[in-house]
């Protein structure tokens, strides 16, 4: 692109220097000359121009241009979508690199919770063997106080009502014997 607009410029350059000078420098150009006197004789019929037969304007500069205008958009055009693609390309590489890197932090985090579910469930589980304890020493104290308490209150009761009962019937049977 930029030899070709290069080129446009020292065709233009040249263009506006051959109006008043002549140089060897100048950009190469086809010499093609419209001639309006000529057509405008041949349109009116008659086989002369007259004095203006000889001028005419050269249109060489005019189609050289035309060509170089048409390259530079066909290679803009080349470049500027070569430059899209090579864009989306990036583009679609970033959104992928992004959704693996959210991918990733998506199971780190999954992991995370999962080990936290993990340690609340281990958690859980020594609650509830210290509860499970707890409530079984406390139960073993319980039951050894009302054994001791039964074993403290009842035993002389039962003695008493034993021993009440068998002087009873002893006496009674004394009295039967008698």
């Amino acid at each position: 692109m930029v030899i070709l607009n290069l080129l446009q410029l020292w065709l233009s350059i040249s263009v506006i220097l051959s109006w008043v000078m002549k140089s060897k420098y100048f950009f190469p150009v086809p010499y093609i000359p419209i001639k309006p006197a000529a057509l405008l004789a041949t349109a009116a019929g008659t086989s002369s121009a007259g004095p203006f037969e000889n001028y005419g304007l050269n249109v060489g500069p005019m189609f050289i241009s035309g060509l170089f205008r048409f390259c530079n958009g066909r290679i803009e055009m080349f470049m500027g979508r070569a430059l899209s693609d090579a864009m989306q390309r990036q583009r679609k590489e970033r959104r992928k690199a992004r959704k693996e890197e959210e991918r990733k932090q998506e199971e780190i985090l999954r992991q995370e919770r999962k080990e936290a579910r993990r340690i609340r469930r281990a958690e859980r589980e020594l609650r509830k063997q210290s509860n499970n304890a707890t409530t079984t020493n406390n139960m073993k104290e319980k039951n050894e106080s009302f054994n001791n308490n039964i074993h403290q209150d009842t035993i002389p009761s039962i003695d008493k009502t034993l021993q009440d009962h068998n002087e009873s019937y002893i006496g009674h049977g004394m009295d039967d014997l008698d």
